[in-house]
């Protein structure tokens, strides 16, 4: 097997785990979300406007963790299409 190809290998196996992983914290994410809304929605003590402002967190917890993904994969291509150029 020659370098460039064994590298290639490398680099496709990164990636894989790095998806895998971004895709299982998403589900542990939205999963605890929803624990989260029934407990919140259970709790006749906490104002609405603080609910609101949770509701808020959570939004830009996602938009941020959707920007960090979009970050990743555009690295990750062009680190892919910098390794087809070799």
């Amino acid at each position: 097997m020659d370098q460039k190809q064994m590298v290639q290998q490398i680099f496709d196996f990164g990636k894989s785990t790095l998806d895998s992983s971004y895709s299982a914290i998403c589900m542990f994410q939205d999963q605890s979300e929803k624990i989260g809304n029934v407990i919140l929605n259970q709790a006749s003590w906490v104002p609405e406007e603080g609910k609101k402002s949770i509701q808020s967190l959570v939004e830009a917890y996602k938009q941020g963790r959707e920007e960090f993904k979009k970050n990743m994969d555009d690295g990750l291509k062009k680190a892919g299409d910098y390794l087809k150029g070799l």
